[in-house]
Parts: C-alpha cells; structure tokens; sequence
C-alpha cells in the first residue's frame, strides 16, 4: 500500500501522527514539520499551535 496510510506510517504513533497531519494539510506540514518531523515522545506545543494557525488560515482563504 503507498500514500499516507502505507506501511510508514504504521511504524508507531508518532509516525501516524505524521502522516495524519501530512494528509489533513500538505501545505501546512510542508511549512511546519517537513525539515523536523516530530519524533518518539515529542510534544510540541508550539509548532503545534503554528500548524493549527496555517490550517485555519488556509481555510479562511479558500472561502
């Protein structure tokens, strides 16, 4: 199976969050996590709160 649900993003928790956010915004993750992916354990609150920003403002542009 390929694309955000092939075995990748099966590996562990941390690696189906990625791929989550990856498919609920490709441009947000690009921005935010693409150069540093989180990683085992991870808790990022503030790239968190800038992705959750980049979704937001993507929406409201694309009304």
């Amino acid at each position: 199976m390929t694309g955000y649900w092939g075995a990748q993003c099966k590996t562990s928790m941390v690696a189906k969050e990625n791929c989550a956010l990856k498919c609920l915004s490709p441009a947000c993750f690009e921005l935010i996590y693409e150069s540093d992916p989180l990683e085992e354990g991870e808790r990022d609150y503030t790239r968190s709160q800038e992705y959750k920003y980049c979704m937001h403002r993507l929406d409201y542009f694309y009304l």
